[in-house]
Parts: structure tokens; C-alpha cells; sequence
């Protein structure tokens, strides 16, 4: 809230004040308040209901108030790279790039100058399945922010003079995809794991595309895909009303056309690539539930694979799960161990990533692979279980309405089922010890990926690793 913004303030500016209420502090019982400090008493305020209106032509409005007076809104559409070819490659990340660079009623100086003076913030991201058009605000300005979103979606401004405007800074978007070989790694993954189908194309398409995307490319991409049954408004912490008011008027511009999205085949597989980077890098990867299925055990496997490496900052990754302390117990030099779960309306991916020092590449992969095959054989024991749904809880609670907007977005698109954090934390409680196995078990009987980039002279491979 502003009053605590304005208290913060204040206690930088004058630290005597804050030494004085920490010696107050030690003088009185923990039940009384420090003077200028607002109690804490009482029980916590509950969280609101999820609300959903569908409009005529198939947009759903989602929201959750929760009483915050900071607001968060996500207008996601159904399309990414999955939904494009070689020819059309990159009108997705066109189509992001010109989120608010203009619409069919303001140009860009305005929607800019009108957004500053509330203290508005719009962004746009693209992925594999959708294109998302964010925005953060006081919930007073629904009525302003809910309209520039929607207007971004339903009416932008298309001209040839700004889609050429992109091309520099696509071709610096690429230029930063392609020094990032992370982005890369996982382009790997997913083209190794579902080659020829869509989630097989890769988010880093070819320099030489920068330039060739035409405003037809994008007006023919909009027409086939940004429609109401693949549109998705979500709001966290926002009247419902309101924002179901301030979007329709715009929204309602879409078709009503249903998407059949092409379904995509898992295979698994290997792909290495030599590089001279510093550090190599390594994924093996598995085959994952789609949304709507169990993602509570899968997410749960997913950090006794790895999760997000040590919780304990500058600390081994070597104590964070069984696959980092095999390949703690097996390299001198640093070494990162982690894992990933991605949830897809068709599919998913579990997977693990390893990066170690070139010269420790044979022993580090081996060892991960073994620390995999203990998980997925069933060698779990029940502290590990008991820390892996603790951080599954955290990661799930501690989630902003910013977060929560945006997830709450994806998963209507992808299941039509929205699972808010504290239900999911829920159904964590819920996970045994005998679903994980099976989880694990299931995940085994798939052919794995396994992805390198880096110095792969001695790198071991799936059929020796026993995969």
C-alpha cells in the first residue's frame, strides 16, 4: 500500500528512528505494535472467488479479487511458434514486438504518455503456444488498462512503415536468443523431443527471416488464430465487472471461428552440438502429462530430479537433490544441477539440466544419469518426498498477481480449468509416495532426450549411459 511505501521511505531517510523502535521492540511484549508500525492482529484476509464470464463470440473473462490495491491483467491468445512455418517463421515475435507500438484509435505516444501518468506498466511476451499482453496497474484504472489491452489484441495498428520499424529490434532480439545458450539448449530439447510436429519448432528462427515478415504475414496469422474461443482475459487483484466492461468493447471485434491446434507427437531423441563455450551444457528430458492431467506428482518429481538446484544462495546444488550430489560426488569443479517441467494442451516435457566444466563433461554426465535412473527406478526415500512437496509449496504460494494473472491465463487456454496456488498446494499434501513411483515409472517407459552443446568430445550417449 502507499502507507507502507511512504513508512519505507521514511525508515531509509532516518535510521535513528528505525535503531530506537528495534530497542522499543526489546522493552515491550511481542503482542503490543511499535509506534508508526500497523498491527498484524486478527486472521488474514481470505482470497477471492474466481470469477468467469464468456462472451458472445467465446472470450472468457477470468478474475480473482483479492482485495490488493495493485492490480494485474493478461490477455493471452492462443498462438506461438507452434503455429508457424518456415515461411512464416517469426510473425509471432513480430506480432509481441508490436504490442502498444499502436492501434487502431491512439498511436504510440499517446498509449505511452497516458499509461506514465497513471503509473501503468504494459508488457508482451511470445512463447511455443501463446502470445500474452500483461499489464500492471492501480486498480482504480481498470477502465483505461483494461481498453489499451484490449485494443492491443483486437485492433493494432498494422502498417507496413511499423512493421519495418521492428526489424532492428528483432534482429537484436535474435542476436541475444542466439549468445544465449540456454535458449538454444532448449530449442534442442524440443526438437529433438517432437521433431516434425509443432512444438518442434524452435522459438530462435533464422537470422535471415528479419525483414521478410509482412504486414499480410501477420494480417493472415491474426485472422487464422487471434479469435474469441483462443483468447483468454485474466485478472488478479480487479473487479470483475469492471474489467469484463472495459474489454468487451473491443474483444468483440473477434471472430467466434473455434482453433483446431495441430497436435504434437513425442519421440525422444539426441541431438549434440559442438561448441567452444566455456561450459557444457546438458539436458535429458522425458515425456510429461499434458494440462488438465496429475501436475501436482509431476511437479513434485520434477524437483526430486533437481527443482531449482540449492535453496541456499552460493551453495552446491550437490545438497539440493540425488542427481546433484551424484555429480558433486563425481566432478572437483563447479557444477550446476537442476531440472524443468513444461506443460503443453497436447504434452509435456520433464527434464534435467546439467552444466559442468569442459574437462569434467564424461564424469558429471555419467554421474547425473545415474542420479536419474535412482529417481526414475523408485529409489526415493520419504524426507526427500517431504522436502520436494515443501518446495513445491513455496514455489506455488509465493507466486505475485502478476505470476498468478499470467498462469491463471495459460492454463484456461491449454485445459479450460484454472487451479489457483492454494488449491494446487492442496492436491501437493494429497501426492504419496506410490503416485510419484508411478509417475516415474511412466516417465521411464518413454525414450528419453538428451541434448549437448559445448565441448562434447567425450560425452557419453544415451545408448551408454543405460537410458
Amino acid at each position: 500500500s502507499l502507507e507502507d511505501v511512504t513508512m519505507m521511505q521514511t525508515t531509509r531517510a532516518r535510521p535513528a528512528v528505525l535503531a530506537a523502535q528495534r530497542l522499543y521492540a526489546s522493552a515491550v511484549p511481542a503482542s503490543e505494535a511499535m509506534p508508526g508500525v500497523r498491527s498484524v492482529a486478527g486472521a488474514p484476509a481470505s482470497l477471492g472467488d474466481i470469477q468467469t464470464t464468456q462472451l458472445g463470440n467465446g472470450v472468457v473473462v477470468a478474475t480473482q479479487d483479492n482485495g490488493g490495491a495493485a492490480s494485474a491483467i493478461t490477455v493471452a491468445v492462443g498462438a506461438g511458434a507452434r503455429n508457424e512455418t518456415f515461411s512464416t517463421a517469426g510473425v509471432s515475435h513480430y506480432m509481441r514486438n508490436l504490442a502498444f507500438q499502436g492501434n487502431q484509435s491512439s498511436t504510440l505516444v499517446k498509449i505511452t504518455r497516458e499509461s506514465e501518468l497513471r503509473g501503468v506498466r504494459l508488457s508482451s511476451t511470445s512463447g511455443r503456444d501463446h502470445i500474452a499482453y500483461n499489464a500492471q496497474f492501480l486498480r482504480d484504472d481498470v477502465a483505461f488498462v483494461g481498453n489499451v489491452v484490449a485494443e492491443a489484441v483486437a485492433a493494432p495498428a498494422l502498417e507496413d512503415w511499423l512493421v519495418r520499424k521492428q526489424d532492428e529490434r528483432v534482429a537484436m532480439d535474435l542476436a541475444n536468443m542466439q549468445a544465449n545458450p540456454t535458449m538454444a539448449l532448449l530449442d534442442d530439447v524440443y526438437r529433438a523431443a517432437f521433431r516434425g510436429s509443432p512444438l518442434g519448432r524452435g522459438l530462435v528462427f533464422p537470422g535471415s527471416r528479419v525483414g521478410k515478415v509482412t504486414t499480410d504475414m501477420l494480417a493472415d496469422f491474426r485472422a487464422q488464430f487471434v479469435t474469441g474461443p483462443n483468447t483468454v482475459v485474466s485478472g488478479v487483484d480487479v473487479d470483475h465487472d469492471a474489467l469484463v466492461e472495459a474489454v468487451t468493447g473491443q474483444l468483440n471485434k473477434l471472430s467466434s471461428t473455434s482453433i483446431e491446434q495441430a497436435s504434437s507427437q513425442y519421440f525422444g531423441g539426441e541431438a549434440v552440438t559442438a561448441t567452444d563455450d566455456a561450459v557444457t551444457n546438458v539436458v535429458f528430458a522425458f515425456k510429461g502429462q499434458p494440462a488438465g492431467a496429475d501436475q501436482a506428482t509431476q511437479l513434485v518429481l520434477r524437483n526430486l530430479l533437481g527443482g531449482d538446484g540449492s535453496a541456499l544462495k552460493w551453495s552446491s546444488d550437490a545438497t539440493a537433490s540425488v542427481v546433484g550430489k551424484a555429480v558433486g560426488s563425481a566432478v572437483s569443479g563447479a557444477f550446476e544441477a537442476s531440472a524443468f517441467a513444461a506443460t503443453f494442451s497436447d504434452c509435456g516435457l520433464v527434464g534435467v539440466h546439467v552444466a559442468m566444466g569442459n574437462s569434467e563433461v564424461k564424469p558429471a554426465v555419467t554421474a547425473a544419469a545415474e542420479g536419474i535412473k535412482a529417481v526414475l527406478g523408485g529409489s526415493i526415500d520419504e524426507n526427500a518426498l517431504k522436502t520436494a512437496k515443501a518446495q513445491l509449496k513455496m514455489q506455488l504460494l509465493l507466486e505475485s498477481n502478476t505470476a498468478r494473472a499470467f498462469d491463471m491465463a495459460g492454463q484456461l487456454l491449454a485445459s479450460n480449468t484454472f487451479v489457483t496456488p492454494e488449491a494446487a498446494a492442496a492436491k501437493v499434501d494429497a501426492v504419496t509416495m506410490a503416485d510419484v513411483k508411478k509417475a516415474a515409472a511412466d516417465m521411464k517407459a518413454a525414450r528419453p532426450v538428451m541434448v549437448a552443446r559445448g565441448q562434447v568430445d567425450n560425452l557419453p550417449y544415451l545408448d551408454t549411459l543405460g537410458l
